[in-house]
């Protein structure tokens, strides 16, 4: 079955062959997408609280905390001998020289006085049981 004539086929393809030679000539409509005054969508659409204004505001004071002393930890000297090359020293039942560590504690001084150390950066003396003034004994101690 035959749908055109020849005429027909005709008219057919020249409209196509036109179409296709000013195809590149006709102009399209541009479309520009223009945002402006439009909302943010990734801003915070919920409304801003602003704070009350308190009537009286206490102006903020800068509070000093005094530090808290060091406290050496608990040295008790039972005996010491200074007079020979190597000065040792009883505490808590273990003998020690100069430059051993007691409780955190480094021996900086035994001397027939008492025991110096350093802890934490400050110096402590501490005595040895012949110079240490006991309760009821009357007197004061030697070293304060």
């Amino acid at each position: 079955m035959r749908y055109f004539s020849r005429t027909g086929r005709n008219i057919i393809s020249v409209f196509i062959l036109l179409f296709i030679c000013f195809s590149n000539s006709l102009s399209y409509a541009q479309i520009k997408y223009i945002a402006s005054g439009q909302r943010d969508p990734f801003e915070n659409q919920l409304p801003r609280l602003e704070p009350e204004p308190d009537v009286f505001q206490e102006p903020e004071a800068e509070i000093e905390v005094p530090e808290a002393p060091v406290v050496p930890p608990e040295i008790t000297v039972g005996g010491i001998v200074s007079g020979g090359t190597i000065p040792q020293a009883v505490i808590q039942e273990k003998v020690v020289r100069v430059g051993d560590a007691i409780g955190g504690a480094r021996i900086t001084k035994i001397t027939k006085e008492g025991v110096e150390v350093v802890y934490e950066g400050e110096t402590f003396m501490f005595p040895a049981p012949s110079r240490e003034v006991k309760p009821g004994q009357g007197g004061k101690n030697v070293l304060q």
